[in-house]
């Protein structure tokens, strides 16, 4: 005769069956992607059945759709507390601390799932992520190459592949990566985008234009893709056509600081200075530290004959970055319009502090000395430019002038030659040579030959 089970057995077995539903429960609705209401569910599981390693589990991620890491990080934690083999709580734990951005860390939870289970695809991608995001590309992709080895007909494998590849500047690889996860699934938009990037990088841009129509075609509300088919359209100059494409993507994400920085470049481009500085304005509300916008900004109000306030603009910048020898450049091109030489000339300074390669500074330097008649000053700056930049036709001319204003003729004239053999073309020079060759020679007539034409037999 079986034995009648105790009041406190039934409680018990009444028990574990709750929990079972409210686990279950909590499953069906992080399913549904309702994540909150799961973690309540997970919760009433766990008053029954505080041990529990898999409701610790499932609470784990759903903290972790809900990004809310560090309690995620806790509950896998207490998993693997009381299932200390627990392969994918260590995983999910890994993948907890490099949300943190706690990637040494997450790595060694990688290794240590590696040594439980050397064939684990998912350790070997994830640590292959957490490398990826310590800047060391050529371990990760010898992480992602060993889950290739393991798992073939994964393409977020391939993808992760392709995107590293891009990190190392190995377009050709990384364009065979992304077709390989392709292959695997047709409809990954990523893989089409990264795709079109690297068609663009390649120069091959209207083939990047038709992989950005095939991932709008499967995701028309990614502002991404029309953000950048719209940077593929100004590459190819192409800039009405990009303007739409960045509307489109501000309609889809106006949140997104890069867009309205970009149309500004497009809109300067077609000459609607007032329409960019608008779009300016509006990308330095969404991003106050950006740089580039200030410059950009700059750089148009002084198109606009607007130097106190492209000055104004500039100065924003240098704020921002101290050291930036482009944002000096700029801001002595707009005190030399103004007049303002000496400050323009300390500008310029500070760019060769900061960028000694800079011909553009050395050069402006010596247009400025040169309109305030200190030849040798500038004839000093001009022969920097040259040193910088043996091909500058225009700091060979400007040199030619100067020495023809101090009276070196002959030297004035071997420094036009330079010009006639970087460009024989150039008209000017001819005249500028022959005003220096009479100088040097005021006694002696140069006859110009004439060609006579050929009669017709």
């Amino acid at each position: 005769m079986a034995e009648i089970p105790s009041n406190k057995e039934n409680e018990k077995v009444r028990s574990q069956w709750t929990k079972q539903v409210w686990l279950q429960k909590g499953e069906d609705l992080a399913n549904q992607q309702q994540f909150e209401e799961a973690l309540l569910a997970y919760e009433q599981a766990l008053l029954l059945d505080p041990q529990d390693a898999l409701v610790y589990h499932r609470k784990g991620v759903a903290l972790g759709e809900l990004k809310r890491y560090q309690e995620a990080l806790a509950s896998f934690e207490q998993a693997l507390q009381y299932d200390p083999e627990r392969l994918a709580s260590f995983l999910n734990k890994g993948v907890a601390l490099a949300r943190l951005e706690q990637y040494e860390e997450a790595m060694q939870i990688y290794e240590q799932v590696l040594r439980l289970d050397p064939s684990n695809v998912k350790a070997f991608l994830n640590k292959g992520d957490g490398l990826y995001a310590l800047g060391q590309y050529e371990e990760a992709l010898s992480a992602y190459d060993q889950a290739l080895r393991l798992d073939q007909e994964d393409p977020e494998i391939s993808y992760n592949q392709g995107v590293t590849l891009t990190e190392l500047g190995r377009y050709e690889e990384a364009l065979s990566a992304y077709d390989q996860a392709l292959r695997l699934d047709p409809d990954f938009v990523f893989a089409l985008v990264n795709k079109g990037f690297i068609l663009a990088e390649l120069g091959r841009e209207e083939e990047a234009l038709l992989v950005h129509d095939q991932a709008k075609h499967l995701d028309p509300n990614n502002a991404d893709i029309y953000y950048n088919q719209g940077n593929i359209l100004s590459l190819l100059g192409r800039y009405e056509e990009a303007l739409l494409a960045y509307n489109q993507a501000w309609r889809l994400n106006s949140n997104d600081k890069k867009i309205p920085y970009d149309t500004g470049l497009a809109l300067d481009e077609l000459g609607r200075h007032e329409e960019a500085l608008l779009a300016y304005d509006r990308a330095l509300r969404l991003d106050p530290d950006n740089g580039s916008a200030y410059k950009a900004k700059g750089l148009t109000l002084d198109t606009l004959g607007r130097y106190e306030e492209a000055l104004v603009t500039y100065d924003q910048a240098l704020h921002l970055a101290p050291d930036d020898a482009s944002a000096y450049e700029m801001k002595g091109q707009a005190l030399d319009k103004l007049g303002r030489y000496t400050e323009a000339i300390h500008a310029y300074d500070q760019a060769l502090q900061y960028d000694p390669t800079s011909t553009v500074a050395s050069y402006n330097q010596g247009v400025i000395f040169q309109k305030l008649e200190q030849y040798e000053e500038a004839l000093l700056a001009y022969d920097q430019a040259l040193r910088l930049d043996p091909d500058d036709v225009s700091a060979y001319k400007a040199k030619g002038l100067v020495l023809y204003k101090l009276g070196r003729y002959k030297e004035a004239v071997h420094t036009y030659e330079e010009v006639f053999r970087l460009d024989p073309d150039d008209q000017d020079v001819y005249d500028m040579r022959g005003e220096a060759l009479l100088a040097l020679y005021p006694n002696i007539y140069f006859r110009i030959p004439v060609r006579e034409e050929k009669q017709e037999e």
